[in-house]
């Protein structure tokens, strides 16, 4: 589920979600919801469970990916300033 395989492709997987989660939050400080609302809008194909897409959301927090306000909104930690 994390790492693509011959089951699944790169596009389905954690590592593939999280660069347009990324392309989505750019500099903004957003809410999860928001987050999730222009996911669904830019994803091109069948768009993911709203599980998966917090698991994404899980994995890009333990890889240092992404962190959370005091608000609980979601930034890019790395550029973050």
């Amino acid at each position: 589920m994390i790492l693509p395989n011959k089951y699944l492709l790169l596009k389905d997987s954690l590592i593939g979600i999280s660069p347009i989660i990324l392309d989505i939050i750019e500099k903004k400080e957003m809410g999860v919801e928001e987050v999730w609302d222009i996911f669904k809008k830019k994803y091109n194909s069948k768009v993911p469970t709203y599980n998966k897409f917090l698991y994404t959301l899980d994995f890009m927090y333990i890889t240092g990916m992404i962190n959370f306000d005091s608000k609980g909104r979601i930034f890019n930690e790395n550029i973050k300033s």
